[in-house]
């Protein structure tokens, strides 16, 4: 199994080094490549989950366990789930937080830095987002058939939908925004505060 990890990984690492010519080719000298243990790694690795933090120094991905799965973060277990969003593991700027969706039954929830948010109907995937300086995050969830943006644990109101921009951070991170649509109008939402209604 560790051997088809870092064969999962190599390939990864090999598909994103840029082609070269044969001119190119010809005066490059060597790549060295540095293997470095994780750790115990479970059976049933999900291939397509395995993701590198932006630092380059750590890795995650999304395991199987009979009928569970959970996340292993640089060789590490985390808890078991009925289910795991394999593509929505995100690393924060600094990489040192991680953030992924979860299910329990029929129930989903969003896990950041192995604490447990609140249990949704559903959690949209790739819609966790850290805030630049790494310290905020944020993500949609459902409830029945409405929707809301929940920031740093906080629940926003209510909404028919989340515009498909998903949510924004300010650069300095004090800010967020996203459009929202309810009663067949829309509005951008600035750090809670709705703006003026349009028809899209």
């Amino acid at each position: 199994m560790k051997r088809t990890f870092w064969v999962c990984l190599v390939l990864m690492l090999t598909a994103a080094l840029p082609s070269c010519t044969q001119r190119e080719s010809a005066r490059m000298r060597r790549l060295v490549i540095r293997e470095v243990s994780l750790g115990k790694v479970p059976p049933g690795i999900i291939a397509k989950s395995v993701l590198v933090s932006p630092d380059s120094r750590r890795v995650a991905c999304v395991a199987q366990r009979n009928s569970k799965q959970l996340v292993v973060v640089d060789g590490v277990e985390g808890k078991e789930y009925d289910g795991n969003w394999e593509d929505t593991l995100v690393f924060s700027p600094n990489s040192r937080r991680l953030a992924y969706v979860a299910g329990r039954g029929d129930k989903w929830l969003v896990v950041v830095d192995g604490v447990e948010g609140k249990e949704y109907d559903g959690v949209m995937g790739g819609s966790i987002h850290f805030s630049p300086d790494s310290r905020r995050v944020a993500y949609e969830a459902q409830r029945g058939d409405e929707w809301l943006v929940v920031v740093d644990g906080v629940e926003g109101k209510e909404y028919y939908g989340i515009g498909e921009s998903g949510v924004h951070f300010s650069p300095d991170s004090r800010r967020l925004a996203y459009a929202a649509g309810r009663g067949g109008k829309w509005r951008v939402v600035v750090d809670g505060v709705e703006g003026k209604e349009y028809d899209g």
